[in-house]
This record gives C-alpha cells, sequence and structure tokens, in this order.
C-alpha cells in the first residue's frame, strides 16, 4: 500500500464542477467557444425554471452533486423542513416537541402503528390537527403536528423478538395520555393485540377511541403516501427535531428522518431501500397513514379542483406589448420575438391578419 500523503492513483485527476464552471468569463480575450454556452441560473431565466421545478435532477445533472438516492420519492429539502424548528416556529407559532400526552384539547389526535414482524422494527406515531392561516389567501388550513415519533426495536427485547405482552401495555398508556379518535394497526398478525387492547381500554372507561386494523391494499398505499409527498410539499407536516427526542437508545425521530429521505418509487410503489444506510420504513409508515387519515381529504379535494379546472384561453393573437404576459420580463428575449421590438402590435402567425383589409 502507498504511504501516506502520496495519492493512491498518482495518475488520476479529478474536478467537480457546476456544468456552468466550464464556460465561466467565456467572453473573455483568448476564449472562444462554438456552440451553446452555460450559464449560471443567476444569468440565465430558463435554466432557473429548470432548477425550480425539479431541483433533485438539476442538482445532479447541472450543479455535479450526487443524489442521495435514486429515485426518491421524497425531496430531501422538503423533509428536512418539516423537522426544522425555525421554519415551524414561523408557520405554526411555535416550536413541535415530543410529548406524553395531549397538549391540546380541542382537536383530534391519531394514532398509527407498524409491527412489521416481531424481528423489525415496530413503528408509532401520534398527530394532531392545527388550524394556520394561509397569508396569500387568508383562508385557515389544517396543518398535521406530530407529538410522538418512536419505535420498539428487537435489539431491545429478549432473542432480539419485539414481545406483545410488553408493548400492549406501552399502547394502552399512549391512548389513554392522548384519547386518539382512532388507532389503527397495519395488518400484521394484530388481532389478538387488538382485541386485548380493547378489552383494556374498556374496563379503563376509554369508549371513545376505535382500535382497529387497516387492510393495506397497493392503491391505498399509493394514495396515502402521494397525499403525504403533497401535504409535505405544500408545507402542512410538522415534526419535532432529532435533537428533541428524549427516549433511551435509537433516536426514532433522527431514524423516520432518514427513512423519508430513502424512499423510493419503485413499478407504482413506494418501498423502502434494500441496501445502503438504512432499510426499514415502518416509523415512515406511521406518519403517512396519520397525514392521510388527518388531511388527506383536503389534499384529495384540492388536487381534484385542480385537475377538473376548465381551461381558460387567452387573447387570441397574443396580447399587447407591455399589457399582459411575461415575455418582456427577460432582455434577452426580445432576440426571439421581434415583435418585441416594437414592429407589430401583435404576435403574427396566430391566425390573425394584420391588417383586416387584406
Amino acid at each position: 500500500p502507498p504511504e501516506d500523503g502520496f495519492p493512491v492513483y498518482p495518475d488520476h485527476f479529478m474536478l467537480q464542477m457546476p456544468s456552468w464552471e466550464l464556460y465561466k468569463d467565456w467572453e473573455t480575450e483568448g476564449k472562444k467557444f462554438i456552440g451553446a454556452v452555460i450559464l449560471d441560473p443567476d444569468e440565465d431565466p430558463i435554466l432557473a425554471r429548470e432548477e425550480l421545478a425539479d431541483p433533485e435532477t438539476f442538482k445532479v445533472e447541472y450543479r455535479a452533486q450526487f443524489a442521495e438516492v435514486i429515485d426518491a420519492f421524497l425531496r430531501p429539502e422538503m423533509v428536512d423542513r418539516m423537522f426544522d424548528p425555525s421554519w415551524n416556529k414561523g408557520v405554526l407559532g411555535h416550536t413541535p416537541k415530543p410529548t406524553a400526552g395531549t397538549t391540546a384539547m380541542w382537536t383530534s389526535y391519531k394514532a398509527h402503528a407498524d409491527p412489521s414482524s416481531v424481528d423489525a422494527n415496530f413503528g408509532i406515531a401520534v398527530a394532531h390537527i392545527e388550524p394556520v392561516k394561509n397569508e396569500d389567501t387568508g383562508a385557515l388550513e389544517k396543518h398535521v403536528v406530530f407529538d410522538f415519533i418512536d419505535a420498539f426495536y428487537p435489539e431491545d427485547f429478549e432473542e432480539h423478538t419485539i414481545d406483545w405482552m410488553e408493548v400492549i401495555p406501552a399502547i394502552v398508556t399512549i391512548i389513554n395520555n392522548f384519547r386518539p379518535y382512532e388507532f389503527t394497526f397495519d395488518q400484521f398478525d394484530s388481532t389478538m393485540p387488538i382485541q386485548e387492547i380493547n378489552k383494556r381500554i374498556r374496563g379503563m372507561g376509554i369508549g371513545e377511541t376505535n382500535v382497529h386494523e387497516i387492510t393495506a391494499t397497493a392503491p391505498r398505499n399509493l394514495r396515502r403516501a402521494k397525499n403525504f409527498k403533497a401535504a409535505v410539499n405544500l408545507g402542512r407536516v410538522h415534526a419535532p427535531h432529532p435533537d428533541t427526542f428524549g427516549g433511551s437508545g435509537k433516536n426514532s425521530i433522527d431514524l423516520v428522518r432518514t427513512e423519508l429521505k430513502f424512499l423510493q418509487m419503485k413499478n407504482g410503489r413506494v418501498e423502502k431501500q434494500t441496501i445502503g444506510p438504512v432499510q426499514t420504513k415502518d416509523i415512515a409508515d406511521c406518519m403517512m397513514e396519520c397525514v392521510d387519515a388527518l388531511i388527506g381529504d383536503s389534499i384529495i379535494n384540492m388536487q381534484e379542483e385542480l385537475e377538473n379546472a376548465t381551461m381558460a384561453f387567452g387573447s387570441p393573437g397574443g396580447y399587447r406589448i407591455g399589457g399582459q404576459g411575461n415575455t418582456g420580463s427577460f432582455e434577452e428575449m426580445k432576440e426571439i420575438y421581434p415583435a418585441l421590438k416594437g414592429q407589430p402590435l401583435f404576435v403574427p402567425g396566430r391566425g390573425i391578419r394584420r391588417n383586416p383589409r387584406h
């Protein structure tokens, strides 16, 4: 092996730079480029719009950055924003923190558990709705705020096998503390535990919580994931920062943040990775179910309104220069559209005669 301080491959030289760096100062003396010149998005409005439309692909294709995961379902920066204390405080007026019980009796709590298997993580999440005023429209919107994000881990049990008899009392305590309108389970050997939990909470006089199993289907899971993605991108999901996790052992909030970043879309399904730093999505599934149950209908209604909106046509022949439209926003567009030079008042070639008499 080579000695310290000496390169392993002395005949290799690597540079990492964005695409436009090669063309920097291209107009100066001594630099002659033939063909296209790539400019920084700050100088090229078309490239800037490409980055805005798909920042993850742009990061790889133009900014020479490696993607965190191939075919990522969620944008990493949107996931990070969801856990960001400063952003959450700006939207909600407070910073979400993990709680052991209800802090807002006026709202609805939803809880979900993903038992997976006895030798895999057993995720749990509890969330509630908070109304937030949209500063642009003035309307109140439903936002989902997570109060509890955690999991049971096989390594914390004997023989690395999760024991339902230890888990059930913990779930009953969560139900008693939050009084969610429902506590649901994914369908994995949940029948007996659900019966036992219902028996215990009835004995405690807790009749308002509906404990039941959810039948998973591929269309339902995909709808749930898409609703969650839309809610996250719209800024309507908020969670405590991993630094606020006060539990013992593995930091479940940090784990779920990573799980969300590494979700992949494969053959119409949202899947966990089979290789890499995280190969689970148990807690992520819990968060998705809570969001879908609490505000999924409003997300679907909004999407349907957009899909069913009637197309509105613009003025035949285009708009007058200096009036509507944004074609004149960029100087470089004047070289493309002669109409902007003040020649005709309307763009020709749209089926409108320049002179009605001919």
